[in-house]
C-alpha cells in the first residue's frame, strides 16, 4: 500500500510536467486533485511566475461549502 507521501510527491511530479492535468474549481486558476479517498490537494498556476503553488490539502468528508474559504 503506497503511503499518503508517496502518493503526494507522484502527483507533485505529474503537476511538473502538467499543471493543468488536473480538474479546475469554482475559483479562477486553482486546481484540485484527489490524493487518496478522503484528501483533496488545492494548487493554483501563477500565470506571472508560471509556478505551482500548494494551497492546502482538504478532507473531503468536510462540507464543499468551507473548501475555498479554508486558505
Amino acid at each position: 500500500m503506497r503511503t499518503f507521501l508517496h502518493q503526494t510527491e507522484e502527483i507533485i511530479g505529474y503537476l511538473q510536467q502538467n499543471p493543468y492535468l488536473f480538474r479546475g474549481s469554482e475559483k479562477e486558476n486553482v486546481f484540485e486533485v484527489l490524493v487518496s479517498k478522503h484528501n483533496l490537494l488545492l494548487y493554483q498556476i501563477t500565470q506571472a511566475h508560471k509556478q505551482v503553488e500548494l494551497i492546502s490539502f482538504w478532507d473531503s468528508r468536510q462540507s464543499p461549502n468551507k473548501k475555498h474559504k479554508a486558505k
